[in-house]
């Protein structure tokens, strides 16, 4: 996706909640049902910058996602 690829090279999956367990369960559901829900995204992606705090799996906490200012990042944000 051009949306995302500053940020990444890789495009994530992003599946509608109705759709989840349709993604997940690959006992009961073919690929090809999964593949199915792999379409365009219809509506657009916001992003910002981030607290590096994010970058660490202790740290689970909607300061996370919190946007902040690119002047006030550093390394040991």
């Amino acid at each position: 996706s051009r949306q995302l690829e500053f940020i990444h090279h890789r495009m994530p999956a992003i599946i509608e909640k109705e759709n989840i367990n349709i993604w997940l369960d690959c006992d009961t559901n073919d690929s090809g049902s999964a593949l199915n829900l792999l379409q365009p995204l219809q509506k657009g992606l916001e992003s910002y910058p981030v607290s590096t705090l994010v970058n660490s799996v202790q740290n689970n906490s909607p300061i996370c996602i919190e946007k902040v200012s690119e002047t006030h990042q550093s390394l040991f944000d």
